[in-house]
């Protein structure tokens, strides 16, 4: 049941992880108009993204020596809820601005007008 819940929960924090850090950062940078930065924080985080693996993965042996095959997923749930801590904490909604519409939606409303003005 353990090993079953960390593949669950590993599903949910791959698809945030390849996807909402990077979103807000981008987001924040446009907000703080700081966007000179964004070069050299993502060089820094592709660059410790490999100590960390290093660390996880001597962490995930330690763990799995300790309490057998499900003590990785045990020790997972403590970095989960940091992470979790950590992003409620510091993270700001990111909402799009409603100023314009967005592109799709001009397109779409375009095409009706147009075919309107067709058909009278």
């Amino acid at each position: 049941a353990v090993l079953v819940l960390g593949r669950l929960l590993s599903g949910f924090g791959t698809s945030l992880l390849f996807s909402a850090p990077e979103a807000w950062l981008v987001g924040e940078a446009k907000r703080t108009k700081q966007e000179r930065y964004l070069g050299q924080t993502f060089g820094w985080a592709w660059g410790g993204d490999s100590m960390v693996a290093i660390l996880a993965g001597a962490l995930a042996g330690a763990a799995a020596m300790s309490r057998g095959p499900s003590g990785p997923f045990e020790l997972s749930v403590i970095f989960l809820a940091a992470g979790a801590m950590l992003a409620a904490s510091q993270w700001k909604e990111n909402k799009a601005e409603l100023a314009a519409p967005a592109p799709a939606l001009e397109a779409a409303t375009e095409g009706k007008k147009e075919k309107k003005k067709a058909n009278a």
